[in-house]
C-alpha cells in the first residue's frame, strides 16, 4: 500500500539530487499493477448524483489520484475484472468493471473535493531536450525538493507564472503517481523565431 512515506521514498529514487541551472533527466517508466494497488487500500463509500458508488479515502495523502466508481452492467473497467474494495468500516465491496476515475469527476457527482489532493514533483527549465528517448529539462529555475500535494497541474500553472514572471520562454515536467508530463508553457508568446536564410 502506498503511504506518504513511500511515495515520497519512490520519488526520491527517481530524482537525482539537482541544482538551480542543471538538469534534470527523467527515470525510466515502471508499470505497477493498478487492481493490486486498488485493492491494497481502504476506501470510503460516498453515493452520488447519478446513483452510482465512489470509492476515495480524503484521510490519504495523495487522494486524489485514487478514486474508482463502479461502471454499470456490462462495464469493462479493469478488463471487466472484479475488483474487491475494502471498506474503513471492515467489509468489502466487490464491483465487477469499475473505473479508476479522477477528482473533478468525483466532485461533478459528489460534491466531494479532492481536487487539489495530488501528490506532484515536478521541475522548471530553460530548455528541453531528449537523450536516449528520455526528457530532460535543462537550466533549471526551479524544481520542487519532494512531492507536493495540490492541484493535478499544479506544476504547469507555477512555470506559466514564472514564464511570465521572466518574460521567456519554459519548459516544465511534472510527475504523479500515473505517469508524467512535460512540455513549454507560453509557447505561442515566446516561441523561438525562425532565422531566414541569407
Amino acid at each position: 500500500m502506498e503511504t506518504e512515506n513511500s511515495i515520497r521514498a519512490r520519488f526520491s529514487k527517481e530524482v537525482p539530487d539537482l541544482i538551480l541551472g542543471g538538469n534534470f533527466t527523467e527515470a525510466p517508466y515502471s508499470m505497477f499493477a493498478a487492481s493490486g494497488e486498488a485493492e491494497s487500500l481502504c476506501y470510503k463509500l460516498a453515493v452520488g448524483k447519478s446513483g452510482r458508488r465512489w470509492l476515495y479515502n480524503d484521510e490519504n495523502f495523495n487522494a486524489g489520484a485514487n478514486i474508482y466508481v463502479e461502471g454499470g452492467k456490462g462495464s469493462q473497467g479493469f478488463a471487466g475484472r472484479e475488483i474487491s474494495f475494502p471498506l474503513l468500516d471492515g467489509t468489502n465491496l466487490a464491483l465487477v468493471g469499475p473505473w479508476a476515475s479522477n477528482s473533478d469527476s468525483l466532485f461533478k457527482d459528489t460534491g466531494i473535493d479532492l481536487r487539489r489532493r495530488h501528490a506532484t514533483w515536478g521541475c522548471i527549465g530553460r530548455r528541453r531536450e531528449h537523450h536516449n528517448e528520455r526528457t530532460a529539462i535543462c537550466d533549471l529555475v526551479f524544481f520542487d525538493p519532494e512531492p507536493i500535494e495540490g492541484a493535478f497541474d499544479r506544476v504547469e500553472r507555477l512555470a506559466e507564472a514564472l514564464s511570465n514572471e521572466r518574460d521567456e520562454l519554459l519548459y516544465y515536467y511534472s510527475m504523479s503517481y500515473g505517469g508524467s508530463s512535460c512540455g513549454p508553457v507560453n509557447w505561442e508568446r515566446y516561441k523561438p523565431k525562425k532565422e531566414v536564410a541569407a
